[in-house]
C-alpha cells in the first residue's frame, strides 16, 4: 500500500504478486498442518517447488480442490498478463493498472482468509507460532527480534460480511490515502 502513496506502482505490483504467492503457501502450510503432515514432508515438498511459482501455484490448487471440492479463484488472465509485463518485462504500471491489480489481489486473498479461519483456527494458530519460532531461531544473536503479527490473524472477523458492496474497496481505501497524504505534504 505504501508503495502505492509513495509512487512506486511497478514495486506495488510486485508487492501485490508476492503477497498472493505467499498466502498460497501459508494456505498449504495451515492445510498441511492441519492434517496432521509432518513438518519435514512439507519442507521436502516445498524444496521441489520453492523457485517455481508456476509449480507452486498447481500444488496450491491440487491441494485447494482436495480439500473444497471446488476449483480455486485465480487471477484472470488479464491480471496473469499484466504481472508478468510489470514483473518479467519491466513495464512501468500507471496508478490505475496498479491499484486494479492490487484489488484482483485482494478479491482472492480476504475470501480465502475468511474460509481458513473457521475451519483452521487452531492450525493457523500453530503455524503463527510456528513461523515465529523459526524467525527468531534465524535472527542473529543479539539482535533484536520483533514478531509484529502474532496476534493478527487471531482477530481476524470471521464473521465479517467482507463483500457486502456498501463496503469501501480496496481502490476506495487507496485514494482516500492518497489524497491525505498528498494535502499533508
Amino acid at each position: 500500500m505504501q508503495a502505492l502513496v509513495d509512487g512506486y506502482y511497478r514495486d506495488a505490483v510486485s508487492s501485490f504478486a508476492a503477497s498472493l504467492e505467499r498466502i498460497f503457501e501459508f494456505y498449504m502450510k495451515v492445510v498441511s498442518l492441519a492434517a496432521g503432515l509432518d513438518g519435514l514432508v512439507y519442507d521436502q515438498t516445498w524444496k521441489l517447488v520453492a523457485k517455481q511459482s508456476e509449480r507452486q501455484l498447481g500444488t496450491y490448487l491440487a491441494l485447494y480442490q482436495l480439500e473444497n471440492k471446488v476449483v480455486s479463484p485465480v487471477l484472470s488472465p488479464k491480471h496473469v498478463s499484466f504481472r508478468n509485463r510489470v514483473i518479467h518485462e519491466g513495464y512501468f504500471p500507471t496508478v490505475d493498472e496498479a491499484v486494479d491489480f492490487g484489488q484482483a489481489v485482494v478479491d482472492l486473498i480476504q475470501p480465502l482468509l475468511n474460509t481458513m479461519m473457521p475451519r483452521y483456527t487452531h492450525a493457523i494458530e500453530a503455524q503463527s507460532l510456528l513461523h515465529a519460532a523459526s524467525a527468531k531461531i534465524k535472527t542473529a544473536n543479539g539482535a533484536h527480534h520483533v514478531v509484529f503479527f502474532d496476534n493478527f490473524i487471531l482477530k481476524f472477523d470471521i464473521e465479517a460480511d467482507d463483500w457486502n458492496p456498501k463496503t469501501p474497496s480496496f481502490s476506495k481505501s487507496f485514494r482516500s490515502a492518497a489524497s491525505r497524504s498528498t494535502t499533508a505534504r
